[in-house]
C-alpha cells in the first residue's frame, strides 16, 4: 500500500521545481565547460553549442531531479506508514520517540550528509553526461571509445578503472559519490 504525502508535510511540486532548477543549472554549466574543453582537445575551430545538446542535458537534469524527489517522498511515506502502524501520534511520527526516529530522524541522522552526497553525485552525473555528449557530437569518427578512470575504494570501481568502453555504451556511476571520469580514446580499437 502506497502512502501519499500531504502537501503540508511535503510540497512535491515545489521540491521538484527547486531540484530541477538546480540540476538544470549544474548540468547546463558542465555541458558548456565540457563543450569548450572538447573543442580544445580536438583542436577544432570554435563550434557553437547546439540546441539538441542543450535539450538532452536539460531532460537528463530533470529526470535526475525527479528520481531524487521520488526517493525522498518514498522514504518519508514509509516512515509515516511505520509510525501509523505503531499507533503513534502525528507529532511522534514527525519528531520521533525514544524507539522511533520519526521523519525528523531521516534528516538529522539517516540523511545528515545527504545534501552534499546528492550534490556531488549529481555534479558527477552531469559531468559524465556532458563528456559523453560532447565526445559523441564533436569527436565524430575520431573518438570511438572512452577510458574509465575510477578509484579503487569499491570493487566495481577498481574492476573498471582503466578499462576501455565503446563511446556508444560508456559506463555510468556505480554508486552515490562515485568518482568515475572518462577520457577520450581516438581511432579504432582492435
Amino acid at each position: 500500500m502506497e502512502t501519499k504525502l500531504d502537501a503540508s508535510v511535503w510540497d512535491h511540486d515545489l521540491e521538484l521545481e527547486l531540484l530541477a532548477s538546480l540540476f538544470i543549472i549544474w548540468y547546463g554549466t558542465i555541458l558548456k565547460a565540457m563543450h569548450t574543453l572538447t573543442v580544445h582537445i580536438l583542436n577544432l575551430s570554435p563550434v557553437p553549442l547546439d540546441d539538441p545538446a542543450i535539450k538532452r542535458i536539460v531532460l537528463q537534469a530533470h529526470a535526475s531531479a525527479v528520481h531524487v524527489d521520488e526517493a525522498t517522498q518514498k522514504a518519508i511515506a514509509e516512515r509515516i506508514a511505520k509510525g501509523a502502524a505503531m499507533g503513534l501520534t502525528p507529532h511522534q511520527i514527525a519528531y520521533g520517540t525514544p524507539k522511533f526516529a520519526g521523519i525528523e530522524g531521516l534528516f538529522e541522522e539517516t540523511w545528515a550528509g545527504r545534501p552534499a552526497m546528492v550534490a556531488r553525485t549529481e555534479l558527477q552525473k552531469a559531468q559524465l553526461a556532458a563528456t559523453v555528449d560532447r565526445f559523441r557530437q564533436l569527436g565524430r569518427g575520431r573518438i570511438t571509445h572512452v577510458e574509465a578512470h575510477d578509484g579503487i575504494q569499491h570493487a566495481e570501481c577498481a574492476d573498471r578503472d582503466g578499462r576501455i568502453y565503446p563511446i556508444s555504451s560508456p559506463p555510468n556511476l556505480a554508486h552515490p559519490n562515485c568518482t568515475l571520469t572518462l577520457s577520450p580514446v581516438f581511432g579504432n580499437m582492435p
